[in-house]
Parts: structure tokens; sequence; C-alpha cells
């Protein structure tokens, strides 16, 4: 079965093998990142609805969530072990694996400016700079480490702050949101509001 599933945010330009020839005399295509519990990621043309790379994933591991940069010049999955793949999507070259401290990765994002790339596994966020190429930053936690199973990660719409969503364990707090620059937590007065305060 499907384990995530992503669409490109653009209509990037694709060679003519890539794109089968174009549409309409275009080369352009919409693009489909779908990923199964066969360890494969199928990239697809969805306007031909041909499937035009293939990736093997390897050490039986399934990705949990695939997400595309802003720019679609990179692809990021988050897979269910300890790891996170970053490609580019010109050759769909890997070109960075990302290491998280404990595993059960949930969900990935990418920030709206494409300068940070998000993974939260159970307790913790992980944070890595895009530019100018993929390098780790902070780990985002609560301040005993391993409270709460936050299933969700986001950037807020102006990139500057990262928000971890517990959607499971209600007794937690349910929205935990962090500087992305200082990786330091602000306090969420109002989560349906993002309301920020910086803690002390």
């Amino acid at each position: 079965g499907i384990s995530a599933i992503a669409w490109s945010n653009s209509v990037p330009e694709l060679d003519d093998d890539a794109n089968g020839g174009g549409v309409n005399g275009k080369k352009t295509s919409h693009l489909l990142a779908v990923s199964d519990r066969n360890f494969v990621v199928k990239i697809w043309n969805a306007d031909l609805g041909e499937c035009i790379k293939h990736i093997e994933i390897g050490n039986d591991e399934a990705i949990r969530s695939l997400c595309f940069a802003p720019d679609d010049s990179m692809l990021l999955g988050a897979c269910e072990t300890t790891r996170g793949i970053v490609w580019e999507t010109d050759g769909w070259e890997e070109i960075r694996q990302l290491t998280m401290a404990n595993g059960d990765a949930a969900d990935a994002a990418f920030s709206a400016d494409g300068a940070y790339l998000a993974v939260v596994c159970a307790s913790r966020g992980y944070l890595w700079k895009c530019l100018p190429n993929v390098s780790f930053h902070k780990v985002l936690s609560m301040a005993n480490n391993d409270e709460g199973v936050y299933t969700n990660i986001t950037f807020t719409k102006d990139s500057q702050h990262v928000v971890m969503v517990n959607t499971k364990n209600q007794e937690d707090e349910p929205v935990l949101v962090f500087d992305v620059e200082t990786g330091k937590r602000v306090e969420c007065e109002d989560p349906y509001s993002l309301s920020l305060r910086v803690m002390s």
C-alpha cells in the first residue's frame, strides 16, 4: 500500500525523455511522488500518467512522509527509522542523508522560503538549513525531551517559526512552537491563532 504522497508545488520544465515528449507541445508537467511499502519511491508525470523514475530506498525502510521544496529543486523523504533522504529533482540523485536520534519519523516539511527543512519524530523535531547546502541546524524538543508524541510538523507562512502538533495525546501540550534561527521554544498563547510570546 501507499505510505506517503506529495505533489510538486509548481510546474517544472522536464527534458523530452522524462516528459514523454511534452504536453501540447510544452515541456511542462505536474509531478507526483508516491512511496509504497515495497521501499520504493515512484515519481509520476501526472499530466501523462506515466512513471518517470523509480527510487529504491533499501534497508527495508518505508517512507512515512514526502514533500517537495517550494521551488521543487529537492524532494525530502522521512523514513520510519532514524533517517531522512534528500534527492535533487534534476536527475533524482540522493544528495543528503539526514540522521535523527530517535526513529519513527512521522512528518516532514520545508519552510515557505526554502531555507529550512524539518522532520518530527515522536517527542522531537529536527531542523536543517537548506542553503547553500543541506546542513544540520537544531534539535527541537520539550524541556524534558521525552513527553508527547508529535505527529505533524509545519512552518509558519513567514518561515520564522516551526510548529509541531500533537494529535495523539491531548493530555500533553497540543502545539509546540520554535524559533527557526535559535531553536528556542516560544509560548503559544492561542494555538488556534498562533499568537506567540518568546519564553524566558
